[in-house]
């Protein structure tokens, strides 16, 4: 089930041993949940390095996602762990995450208040 000692250690801590805690192990799993998820937009990012989230996991995730055809973008970083290390990795994540969030938020909800505001005005 586990791919290194480091994640199933991680694991293993908030969660228990898989054979005596396979509730915990299921209930804390998206897999089986990914469909309700379909309609969102994912950013997902992994170190190919990454010793407590192998990319395994990543990868049945992204099969999952793909089946239920969710829109997700995935950016690998190769060589970097679970947190990344080199200048240009760092670098290159803020810039993914601002132009993520960017394109999130330009057509998002959270810019409406504006028009709801003129048709307060407009009812005085």
């Amino acid at each position: 089930m586990y791919s290194s000692p480091a994640g199933a250690a991680f694991s293993e801590r908030f969660l228990g041993l898989p054979a005596k805690e396979e509730h915990a192990y299921s209930t804390a799993s998206l897999l089986e949940e990914v469909n309700k998820l379909k309609d969102e937009n994912f950013l997902i990012l992994h170190g190919t390095a990454d010793a407590r989230v192998h990319f395994q996991h990543s990868a049945e995730l992204l099969s999952r996602l793909v089946k239920v055809e969710a829109n997700y973008s995935l950016q690998l970083y190769p060589d970097e762990g679970h947190t990344l290390r080199a200048p240009r990795s760092i670098q290159h994540l803020q810039r993914t995450l601002v132009n993520y969030l960017h394109s999130c938020l330009q057509n998002s909800y959270l810019l409406q208040p504006e028009e709801e505001e003129e048709e307060e005005e407009e009812d005085y």
